[in-house]
């Protein structure tokens, strides 16, 4: 399984794997993962 990393901004990515979408949002002391909701075995 091979994810896909889009980079939509210096800050934040769309993390693809099929129909399966994830976001991460970077700050300077924190990140935020928005998980779509479907199963994905080990998105780590």
């Amino acid at each position: 399984m091979e994810y896909q990393i889009i980079q939509i901004n210096s800050n934040t990515w769309r993390i693809e794997d099929g129909g399966v979408r994830f976001f991460l949002l970077t700050g300077t002391e924190k990140a935020l993962l928005i998980d779509s909701g479907m199963m994905v075995n080990n998105a780590k």
